[in-house]
């Protein structure tokens, strides 16, 4: 999303562009500001010293780097992660994929996260799910009071925000994905899908659809939507209610179990593009 959350609070969706291996040795201007220097284990690369440790195998407080599993080297390439949340920005890294020849691989993905909680007589929560309404996997996440509970990187998936007052509420369920229009798919395509309304008595909830006709292969996903409404319940809530189990936390997720390959072709680098996709070159 281009919009800023109210207070200042992170952006709803985060689009993230990843090129490998990193077409520039250093962060110098203007890419410092939107983006950083990381590395790709890779068992066929020569052995270098490990970024997030320095070389040392230990970080902050003394843990172990799980990096490089406290060896201070591993076998990597290096990798350039751009952030592109601005107008300038983006033009910036259209140029540099403009730039760039068929060695490099460019991965674009979009932060989703489930947050929030519950309060006394108050409560909010943001849940997040694939294209068919499935719990995706979830590669980061922290036990902290109504706060970030699971992120997901994705290609394409669905965001449920709800909010309510007593056990009575309503919410949205929107779309997000990545802008095939945009110059070199730098872009976050969003479209509200559905607002509805949630009732503490009887658990029934007031479906009113948004934009169903640029859409109409979405089916409205209940059990994420139940799942937002428990979690927004949930006083001071510290974990997550909407997440695929059985997941090593690596790599992006989301598009790789069915929602990039799904309806008409959101791509997925692992089980290829969905029925009707059309292969254009950005």
């Amino acid at each position: 999303m281009e919009t800023k959350t109210e207070k200042g609070e992170r952006k709803m969706a985060t689009l993230c562009i990843q090129i490998c291996p990193s077409p520039i040795d250093s962060l110098e201007a203007p890419f410092h500001k939107f983006g950083y220097i990381t590395q790709r284990p890779d068992n066929d690369a020569e052995e270098v010293e490990c970024i997030a440790c320095e070389g040392t195998g230990k970080l902050f407080r003394d843990e172990t780097c799980g990096k490089c599993s406290g060896k201070g080297k591993l076998k990597a390439i290096t990798a350039l992660r751009l952030f592109p949340d601005e107008k300038d920005l983006k033009k910036l890294t259209v140029d540099l994929l403009e730039s760039l020849d068929n060695t490099y691989r460019v991965d674009r993905t979009i932060r989703l996260a489930e947050s929030g909680g519950g309060l006394t007589n108050t409560g909010r929560a943001n849940v997040v799910c694939g294209l068919h309404g499935e719990p995706l996997p979830s590669v980061w996440g922290r036990s902290r009071s109504n706060g970030t509970h699971a992120v997901f990187w994705v290609h394409a998936g669905m965001l449920i925000s709800f909010a309510h007052r007593r056990g009575n509420g309503s919410g949205t369920v929107t779309f997000y994905g990545i802008d095939r229009t945009a110059p070199q798919w730098v872009g976050i395509h969003c479209v509200e899908l559905w607002e509805f309304s949630i009732s503490a008595s009887d658990g029934l909830y007031d479906i009113r659809d948004v934009k169903a006709s640029t859409m109409p292969t979405l089916k409205f996903p209940t059990d994420a939507v139940m799942a937002a409404w428990e979690k927004s319940c949930d006083y001071h809530c510290r974990s997550a209610y909407y997440v695929a189990s059985g997941y090593a936390a690596h790599g992006p997720s989301g598009a790789l179990r069915g929602a990039g390959a799904a309806f008409g072709g959101l791509p997925s680098p692992v089980k290829g593009p969905g029925i009707g996709y059309e292969p254009t070159a950005p």
